[in-house]
């Protein structure tokens, strides 16, 4: 009877249990259910056709579940594209440890449900568009261990208890801007495993807490940008684990005390704040210092000689304070240059030999720095947070990396110079670059080449900023304008005389015969007669010379040598004849293809691939026999080179980038009209333009309305990368013409318009960088005339679109990111002919070998760089 009755209980409870959990899994299907119906975009349809009552939860894209109790532990719906707002039901997956959907369009307010998670770890809502205030539930998340809300809208103050929640060891509230509050004195007795805190760009006030030695296991204090206040407590100085202290564009007083104790430390910034006092000499044993900035404070005294011990810094920044030394003036020396004189020599040699080459100047000799007092790195100063970066301050900054590293040995002693080739428009130096050049602390020899802007103001403010440590520093400048000698100049300006002819005659053998070992005699005679034209300057010597290489009959040369343009008025230079010389003997492919080059801005450094997929789109390359298009563009480039129309060649990333000198740039622009593309623009009346066939936008101001893009019926280029869209318009499928896209560096754009499918003569799409896309269109298989796809670090895109096999002209595809369905997976790869590199991300959803063998990654002879990653 009892073993009866025990076994009645048993089963009831048996019964009891299960009803107990098909009603906790009808609850988590409930609740996921109620999320799927808040999201009003779902770009890829990945809920809509995945998450239906016929499938059961725990299969549903984004979710893991408890093999225990088959309840929902994980959702992870990061960077899929969704918008809308957060369910409150959410708050019934009572068994969800993590929670990830960063990086979509969320918007409204955090539901206060979410602090019902108590099993909550993980906590991801960054990148949205959430607003209100941060709920007061989230600190009864006891077990939360990663807080990441940054980059929202959120306003008021921050709970403080956010800041007893003892399990938190990562914090991200940054780039709200309006989140406020105070850090609490008990922060690290209540955050005892706290290993990261970013509270930047919001408006967080008060002074900050005492005993943050305390906090052991901190790595990265990041506060900047802020409304702090008061001494920087002693105790800050001694926390053993951290790695980068970000505390700049505060409030801050007080000194920098000599007793400090940072043996992890990588990266100091105190910059713009209001510390006083002097730099202590104990900065000199952080050895692990890579960056040091202190910039924009009240700084007085010396620059400690031993901040020269720091064998690992990067970068030193301590400009705009009140040092020694600092009304000592940099000597300027201006050398006055006739044409194109000599620019490529002066920024690339030691001063002492181009003395030599050009035989008529007694080179001037710079002051010499050891190597032990090489201490200072100089490095291109960080952007901030702006959103939108001029492209000539980037250009310059990269100039300023690569070039200010190398010493160069003498007989005597090493020096280290810094010099920035073509560093031509005073303009773009004044707000970003220049403030790094007060830095000096010895002799730095620097070299502005090829100056050209005549603005008085703007050389003013860059003069102010060439202020150095000690005397002896010298900048020397290169010019072409008398003017520009004139303002620049604290020293009487050289004027270099031209080549002699026989050393014009050297430059010009070199390029027109190269190594051959039997010349034309009468060649020779006629060449020596181009050369007396010429008028001694090297690029005219050099650019003729490159004409004249692929020609070897007498009657070509005498054609150049007797030809009317010699006789034409030189205008501002002896190089222009020359230089139109040189563009009427090149083929007529070339020509069309070199007078393009005029819609880049003067000095812009061009990407040979991105120029050859423009000159596809303009259809001024034609097919040769077996060769692809991009071979033929290819060979274009080479003969533009050769001829001299190119310089300053460098290969970086498998790329190859390359600028015009200025006098071949204005030689193009004359050939070319290029009003519409000019970097002032402002405003397009798009009426008038019914057949423009190229546009691209520089830093506009004015309003742009997307049903003005529909007017351009003929449009073949277009470029609205500056623009930091939100959406491509759908309209975007009426350029039926278009060929290429570049929306490359939008930091906005999540999706594209599936009506951009529509555009079958399309050739170019260019998406790199666009960091928040996260999907392409479904029918992007459909652009049949596809070449280039370019996706180089699209790094929230989750997988790749549809039968991509089927882009049979494809060439370049920067990235794919492996799908799961069949149609998306890697094997989709097999028949492209890929050039150039590739990476392949999300290798984790590869099934087995067949898949991967599918691929034929072996085959792809033309494939240079094959990288490949698992989702991290």
């Amino acid at each position: 009877m009892v073993a009866g009755t025990m076994i009645i209980a048993f089963l009831i409870l048996l019964t009891y249990l299960s009803v107990t959990n098909a009603s906790n899994i009808t609850t988590d299907e409930v609740s996921l259910l109620a999320f799927k119906a808040q999201i009003t975009s779902d770009p890829n349809e990945m809920l809509s056709k995945n998450w239906t009552k016929g499938t059961h939860i725990c299969n549903w894209i984004g979710i893991s579940c408890s093999k225990k109790h088959q309840r929902v532990t994980s959702l992870v719906l990061k960077s899929f594209g969704f918008r809308g707002s957060i369910a409150t039901d959410i708050g019934n997956l009572s068994f969800l440890n993590f929670l990830d959907i960063g990086n979509n369009s969320f918007h409204g307010q955090i539901p206060d449900e979410i602090g019902h998670l108590r099993r909550l770890k993980y906590l991801y809502l960054q990148m949205n568009n959430l607003t209100g205030q941060i709920p007061q539930s989230f600190g009864f998340l006891t077990r939360l261990e990663v807080l990441h809300l940054s980059e929202n809208h959120l306003f008021g103050n921050v709970p403080l208890s956010i800041f007893s929640v003892s399990s938190l060891k990562d914090i991200d509230l940054s780039q709200n801007y309006e989140l406020t509050g105070s850090l609490p004195n008990e922060i690290c007795s209540n955050l005892p495993v706290l290993e990261y805190i970013s509270l930047q760009d919001n408006q967080f006030v008060g002074e900050l807490p005492k005993g943050l030695n305390k906090c052991t296991k901190l790595e990265v204090l990041s506060l900047s940008y802020n409304k702090f206040t008061g001494n920087l407590p002693r105790d800050m100085w001694n926390m053993s684990k951290v790695q980068e202290l970000f505390i700049g564009w505060n409030n801050f007083t007080g000194d920098i005390p000599n007793e400090m104790n940072l043996p992890s430390i990588r990266k100091l910034s105190l910059r713009r704040n209001e510390l006083v006092g002097t730099l202590p000499p104990s900065l000199g044993n952080l050895s692990t210092l890579v960056m040091i900035d202190i910039g924009e404070n009240k700084i007085h005294g010396n620059i400690p000689p031993q901040l020269g011990h720091l064998s690992s810094l990067e970068g030193l920044y301590l400009g705009s304070n009140a040092l020694s030394d600092q009304e000592k003036w940099a000597k300027i020396k201006a050398v006055l240059k006739v044409g194109a004189q000599g620019s490529s020599i002066l920024a690339t040699t030691r001063l002492e030999t181009v003395g030599s080459i050009m035989g008529t100047w007694q080179p001037y000799q710079l002051s010499i720095l050891s190597l032990e007092d090489c201490w200072l790195l100089f490095k291109q100063r960080a952007f901030g947070h702006q959103t939108e970066t001029n492209p000539d301050l980037v250009g310059i900054g990269k100039e300023i990396v690569k070039k200010c590293g190398g010493c160069a040995s003498s007989s005597q002693d090493s020096w280290r110079s810094f010099k920035l080739q073509e560093g031509r428009n005073m303009g773009t130096y004044e707000n970003s670059v220049l403030p790094s050049l007060r830095l000096s602390y010895h002799h730095l020899p620097l070299d502005l080449n090829d100056v050209w802007n005549e603005d008085q103001d703007k050389w003013a403010k860059l003069r102010q900023v060439l202020m150095v440590g000690e005397s002896g520093a010298f900048v020397l400048t290169t010019t072409r304008l008398e003017k520009i000698g004139s303002i620049m100049g604290t020293l009487q300006p050289y004027e270099l005389s031209n080549l002699s002819q026989e050393d014009c005659w050297l430059l010009f053998m070199q390029s027109a015969f190269g190594h051959q070992e039997e010349i034309n005699l009468n060649l020779l005679a006629i060449g020596k007669e181009i050369v007396k034209k010429c008028g001694g300057v090297p690029l005219a010597a050099k650019t003729l010379g490159g004409i004249l290489c692929f020609k070897r009959e007498e009657r070509q040369w005498e054609h150049v040598r007797d030809s009317e343009i010699w006789k034409l008025p030189q205008e501002e230079s002896s190089i222009l004849p020359v230089l139109r010389l040189s563009y009427h003997h090149l083929p007529l492919d070339l020509r069309q293809c070199f007078a393009y080059c005029a819609v880049f801005p003067k000095d812009t450094e061009m990407e040979k691939e991105n120029l050859i997929s423009l000159w596809m789109a303009q259809g001024f390359l034609l097919s040769k026999g077996n060769l692809e298009l991009e071979d033929v563009g290819n060979e274009v480039w080479n003969e533009l080179y050769l001829r001299s129309f190119f310089q300053e060649i460098e290969v970086k990333y498998g790329r190859t980038y390359f600028k015009m000198h200025d006098l071949i740039h204005d030689l193009a622009t004359s050939l070319f009209s290029a009003s519409a593309s000019r970097n002032n623009i402002r405003e397009i009346n798009v009426k008038g333009y019914p057949h423009m066939m190229s546009i691209g936008f520089a830093k506009v101001v004015s309003s742009y309305s997307h049903s003005h893009l529909q007017k351009f019926v003929s449009l073949r280029v277009l470029n609205p990368s500056e623009l930091q869209l939100k959406q491509l318009p759908s309209s975007i499928g009426d350029l039926v013409h278009l060929r290429y896209l570049n929306l490359s560096g939008n930091l906005k754009i999540r999706s594209l318009p599936k009506q951009l499918c529509k555009l079958q003569n399309l050739q170019t799409l260019d998406l790199q960088y666009c960091i928040r896309l996260c999907c392409l269109p479904k029918e992007t298989s459909k652009l049949g005339s596809l070449r280039n796809l370019l996706l180089d670090n699209c790094e929230a895109l989750t997988c790749m679109p549809p039968r991509i096999a089927s882009l049979t002209c494809l060439k370049t595809l920067g990235c794919f990111a492996v799908g799961r369905k069949k149609s998306s997976q890697i094997g989709e790869l097999r028949n492209l002919n890929l050039y150039g590199s590739i990476e392949i991300t999300h290798l984790e959803r590869v099934k087995n070998d067949m898949d991967a063998k599918e691929a034929n990654l072996s085959a792809k002879e033309n494939l240079h760089s094959l990288s490949m990653r698992r989702r991290s």
